[in-house]
């Protein structure tokens, strides 16, 4: 299992703009922006959040940001499904180095940044 093995199903288009988050078929997460603020839940609406941001985006991602956000958004619910935090890390890390070398310095830095705001959060 990898991150993008997380497949993300818009439920609303905007104000807000949520998301389920699906993996073999069932909800693993759900991806809201309102007002701001985005936030992930795992395993569903109401449960742990395990992953918030304030992306320049209302109600709606802001075009160039979308993509950045929702992949945080399914590194965090990846990170919270592998039971091995360990073999989780080191598996984003080794997408961030595969994105890289497709996509260029820009893509990984942002991943990066979000993989260590993500560690943070789990560090207590």
């Amino acid at each position: 299992m990898i991150p993008d093995d997380i497949s993300l199903v818009m439920t609303c288009g905007a104000c807000p703009e949520q998301y389920d988050a699906m993996y073999n078929g069932k909800i693993v997460g759900y991806l809201r922006l309102r007002h701001g603020h985005f936030r992930v839940d795992y395993p569903e609406c109401g449960g742990e959040t395990v992953y918030t941001a304030c992306p320049q985006g209302d109600g709606i991602f802001e075009h160039h940001e979308r993509d950045r956000y929702l992949n945080a958004a399914k590194l965090a619910i990846f990170l919270k499904m592998t039971e091995s935090e360990e073999e989780g890390l080191y598996k984003i890390i080794e997408q961030a180095i595969i994105t890289w070398s497709n996509d260029g310095n820009q893509t990984a830095g942002l991943l990066t940044r979000d993989i260590i705001e993500i560690i943070k959060s789990k560090i207590p």
